[in-house]
């Protein structure tokens, strides 16, 4: 304000002294009118005291020689702390210590009022309470319905969507349902998912399907697409949550995360079909009155089926390209006993009991049967529907380490002291020589025998293998027998397939070989408990999942 009070006195000071000086005429100076700065009349005349005015704005500049200064800098200089010895003080002054107190704020800081990204919340705003829900099409879901990766005829949530592909790594929030390629959709199909548009909810029920709009929490979400994280941690699986208010009227209904296991009872077929455990028990032990070595059969056929998609009763699908027709199952044996099995309960009961229910209660009567234990069975599963050969390849076959195993049983919600009892089921049963034929002459390329095997024991399978394809006993001391005398074997060195003897010698696993070893009925009742819990791998038991099938080799029409 002062400034410009000088800059106006000067100014009329410079005026004034102008006006008051008499003006110098030069002779040989004329001035026309058309010379005037501002006159474009030719007819004007000039004006003194007007020129003498104009010439006072004109001729002298309020500009002073202290107003001059450089181009100013974006950045403020930083002044670096100087020391005590410079004189020039310790921190330069500013606050106190340190360089931010002598740089000055931090950017974005306006004095303490409220900043501008809170002032003005379409710029620079986010709301926390937004969800973001990724989106699926229905032209997807039919394309992958078409190339056999999901079953149309099974209830499609959000992690079957997440499981094939349909939605990329990252789910936020949930699935929104879009209408991109509704023409598509030509049967019914049911789905859960969190939003859908009004064109997709019309296309799938027009097609006689349906879509239930479900509400799930970030924990629940969670628990939902990767329940075995919960389990690896040891926590219980969180209980559905309710929406709140505002998402009410958003949803149809809250989760559900009950495990399909609980589905499962021992008395699932007691009204329905009482006669089904005395059928199955009565049939297997025909079969295996007449051959014994059918038993350990049942059993390993048991275990491959839940090894693959779950015990769903797949390994027993009869078509070109299923996991039946694989090279892992050639060997595999028990088909015909399953097949009549079903074929008496249907005259009963008939589209009641399923083949997966069948399997499983089969290879507890065949343990049985060979001096093992019993458990109650929990029935209800239902059967799959997808058998695929390049699935099969998945089970383990012999050549396996510890780790692998132990990742192997984890991914089916199985522990280490599942491995080493299931494993104990080679007490009885047989395998073919190539099986294990490297750890004869060639182990692991070093064209050596395996050093964990035992010398005699070594000299006893050369004998037996001829060929690739003979059989042997994987417990050579008593094969025909449910007992300890498999771990027993282990530790002498006398484990038939590399799996076997590594339960042994890796230390993860030594201290329950040990434990099986000296105590018989410690194996037997948990054996019985492992094999329940093989017997609930991932199985089909809730609503809209799986079928009944009619005929155990092929899905029903």
């Amino acid at each position: 304000m002062l400034s410009r009070r000088l800059a106006v006195l000067s100014t009329s000071v410079i005026r004034s002294s102008i006006r008051s000086k008499p003006i110098l005429t030069f002779p040989s100076v004329q001035f026309h009118p058309s010379q005037l700065p501002h006159s474009s009349n030719s007819d004007a005349t000039f004006i003194p005291n007007a020129f003498v005015d104009s010439l006072g704005f004109r001729a002298y500049s309020l500009l002073s020689l202290n107003d001059l200064r450089d181009n100013i800098p974006r950045k403020k200089p930083t002044r670096k702390g100087r020391g005590i010895g410079s004189g020039k003080g310790k921190t330069a002054g500013r606050g106190h210590k340190g360089q931010r107190a002598r740089k000055g704020s931090k950017l974005g800081f306006e004095g303490g009022q409220t900043p501008l990204r809170r002032r003005m919340p379409k710029r620079g705003f986010k709301n926390p309470f937004s969800l973001t829900f990724q989106p699926v099409g229905l032209g997807k879901i039919a394309w992958l319905i078409n190339a056999g990766k999901i079953d149309s005829s099974e209830l499609i949530t959000m992690k079957t969507l997440k499981d094939t592909g349909a939605i990329g790594k990252q789910i936020k929030d949930g699935v929104r349902l879009m209408g991109r390629g509704a023409e598509q959709i030509q049967w019914p199909i049911h789905l859960e998912v969190s939003r859908v548009t009004v064109r997709a909810k019309a296309a799938v029920e027009a097609a006689g399907g349906s879509v239930r709009r479900v509400y799930y929490n970030k924990l629940g979400f969670q628990a939902l697409l990767k329940p075995e994280w919960f389990e690896k941690k040891g926590r219980l699986l969180p209980k559905a949550a309710r929406p709140p208010p505002k998402q009410k009227d958003k949803v149809d209904s809250i989760d559900s995360l009950i495990p399909a296991e609980a589905f499962l009872s021992a008395g699932h077929y007691h009204t329905t079909c009482p006669n089904a455990e005395g059928i199955i028990s009565q049939t297997v032990a025909a079969w295996v009155k007449k051959d014994p070595t059918l038993a350990p059969s049942i059993i390993r056929l048991h275990f491959h089926d839940c090894a693959i998609r779950g015990c769903d009763a797949s390994i027993l699908l009869n078509h070109q390209g299923s996991e039946r027709s694989a090279f892992n199952s050639k060997t595999l044996r028990g088909f015909q006993l399953i097949d009549e099995i079903k074929a008496q309960i249907e005259k009963r009961c008939p589209k009641i009991v399923s083949c997966a229910d069948i399997l499983t209660a089969a290879a507890r009567d065949a343990t049985i049967l060979a001096g093992g234990p019993f458990w109650e069975v929990p029935f209800g599963r239902k059967d799959g529907k997808i058998s695929l050969e390049s699935e099969a390849s998945l089970v383990p076959h012999g050549h396996e380490n510890i780790t692998g195993l132990l990742e192997f049983f984890k991914e089916r919600g199985l522990d280490i002291l599942d491995l080493v009892t299931l494993s104990g089921s080679h007490t009885i049963g047989r395998t073919t020589c190539y099986s294990f034929i490297d750890r004869l002459y060639n182990f692991n390329g070093t064209k050596k025998p395996d050093p964990l095997l035992s010398f005699s024991f070594l000299k006893l399978l050369r004998k037996r293998c001829k060929g690739v394809m003979d059989l042997v006993f994987l417990d050579v001391i008593t094969p025909r027998t449910f007992d300890i005398t498999y771990y027993t074997n282990l530790k002498r060195k006398a484990g038939l397939l590399s799996t076997d003897q590594s339960l042994f010698s890796d230390a993860r696993t030594a201290p329950f070989v040990e434990a099986f070893a000296t105590q018989p009925f410690l194996f037997t009742s948990q054996f019985a408990v492992s094999m329940v819990k093989l017997g609930n791998v991932q199985v089909l038991a809730r609503p809209n999942e799986g079928e009944i099938r009619v005929n155990c080799n092929y899905v029903n029409k």
